[in-house]
């Protein structure tokens, strides 16, 4: 059975890193000296006047909105809105990452990624990764951590992902469901040749590159 259990110590950490993101500040400019000018967060929020959306898709939906600046100016800005998305750092005893291969329409091109997915309405993004894995990798694990969240790309789109570790895998028996227009190649692959990889620009995918990082960070900077 998988657990999921989180101790005082990452408890702390986790709160440290809410904290963190919500009011993280830098008020001190190059060489540590301070700004000319201090800048308030209200002076840089942009309230919203009129939202009308002009399409809507399967996962995704595009709004048009006029909004207005901290000086009354009016602006329009262009939003993809999306319900949100996991990624998944599998990490194996050995110390290998899975790799998900896959052709990524959009892009054109062939991807290496960890495993992904969207997060259904109403879903817990660990219940989606845990899905994710089993479907894209055939593992479940017994070890589940939250690493970290950010977002894509939050200068067009509202899709904000939730990065987890998962470790002390086993394989699933028997068939394992799958999209249905889902074709991918799994590999196991050191963290020396994922950066590596990364280094080579083989690794382009954003989730991949920010999960791979952040496993060399917490080994201390060891491949």
């Amino acid at each position: 059975m998988s657990s999921f259990q989180v101790g005082d110590e990452e408890k702390r950490e986790q709160k440290q890193r809410s904290s963190y993101g919500s009011f993280c500040s830098f008020p001190y400019g190059d060489g540590g000296k301070p700004s000319e000018k201090a800048v308030l967060d209200e002076d840089l929020v942009e309230r919203p006047l009129e939202m009308k959306t002009v399409f809507s898709g399967k996962i995704v939906s595009v709004r048009v909105d006029r909004a207005a600046t901290s000086d009354d100016r009016q602006v329009v800005r262009e939003v993809v809105v999306h319900p949100g998305a996991v990624a998944v750092l599998a990490v194996d005893d050995a110390g290998r990452i899975a790799l998900v291969k896959q052709f990524r329409y959009p892009t054109g091109e062939i991807l290496w990624e960890i495993p992904a997915g969207k997060i259904d309405k109403g879903e817990d993004p660990w219940v989606a990764a845990r899905r994710e894995l089993l479907e894209e990798v055939g593992v479940a694990a017994r070890s589940w951590e939250r690493i970290t969240e950010f977002y894509s790309s939050p200068g067009i789109m509202t899709e904000r992902l939730v990065v987890y570790r998962a470790a002390d895998l086993s394989k699933m028996q028997g068939e394992v469901a799958k999209d249905e227009d889902e074709r991918i190649l799994v590999r196991w692959v050191p963290l020396k040749e994922c950066l590596e990889a990364i280094r080579l620009g083989g690794i382009k995918d954003a989730k991949t590159l920010v999960a791979v990082l952040w496993e060399w960070f917490r080994r201390g900077g060891a491949g």
